[in-house]
């Protein structure tokens, strides 16, 4: 399989096309890979073979609907790098094993260090640090999340409303209500100026928490309704069906 396409046996024989854009040019790469779908192709080939290229495609993934390859030229550092262990981690956590999610993110996170590369980090810290969130170690988030915090540029808008969403739960954990409120209602605005449906969604369910620990209920399940209408738009059936769980638990 690549992606939800099947491969090899009685599979069809699908059409693969590879961009010739820098990768880390997110903009011109997704617009040529919209071309490529509009033409035909069914499955898009990146390279990665610089560090800078690792962060430009875990954003093309979340821009466009075919199956994405990264073409690591040899380098399994820029495998881990370039978003394998984010996937993981995001199929763990619906299947509800955050300990799988946690492992994951920890040896992308270690990669990334060694590597130097900290742009990435940023992201993959965040990420750490909302697992170790929903675990109930708040302090141990505490200290991912300064790492992220640390290392998100200001331009970085992924890694901005990532930092800012975890970082809004943990302000509300601490009671500090408002701040917590203002920083959430800010990722989920960082996360609208993106085409990415499924961290909308993500962050809609981050401020959703907030809420709920404000002391708003009807405020907070009104933000998951939106969150559950992202995730649908994207066709993330597994995500909408868990947001609609955590409501209906709710309320038992």
């Amino acid at each position: 399989m690549i992606g939800d396409v099947g491969v090899g046996g009685d599979n069809p024989i699908w059409v693969q096309s590879m961009t010739t854009t820098n990768t880390f040019d997110v903009d011109q790469t997704v617009e040529q890979i919209h071309r490529l779908e509009e033409a035909g192709c069914e499955v898009i080939r990146v390279t990665v073979p610089k560090k800078e290229d690792v962060e430009g495609c875990k954003a093309i993934r979340d821009h466009i609907k075919i199956p994405l390859i990264a073409d690591i030229h040899y380098d399994y550092r820029m495998a881990l790098a370039c978003g394998c262990c984010a996937v993981v981690a995001e199929i763990e956590v619906l299947s509800g094993r955050l300990d799988g999610a946690e492992a994951a993110l920890r040896r992308s996170c270690e990669q990334l260090e060694a590597m130097q590369e900290r742009a990435c980090l940023a992201s993959r810290a965040a990420e750490l640090a909302d697992v170790i969130y929903r675990s109930g170690r708040y302090e141990e988030a505490e200290r991912w999340h300064a790492v992220a915090s640390e290392y998100a540029a200001s331009d970085d808008v992924g890694a901005q409303f990532l930092v800012g969403a975890i970082g809004a739960k943990l302000l509300a954990r601490r009671g500090s209500f408002g701040a917590a409120e203002r920083a959430g209602r800010e990722a989920v605005r960082l996360a609208e100026q993106t085409d990415a449906l499924n961290n909308r969604g993500k962050v809609l369910l981050d401020l959703a928490e907030v809420l709920w620990l404000s002391g708003r209920p009807d405020e907070g399940d009104a933000s998951v309704a939106l969150a559950v209408e992202q995730f649908e738009r994207k066709g993330n059936r597994v995500a909408a069906d868990s947001a609609r769980a955590s409501l209906e638990q709710r309320h038992c």
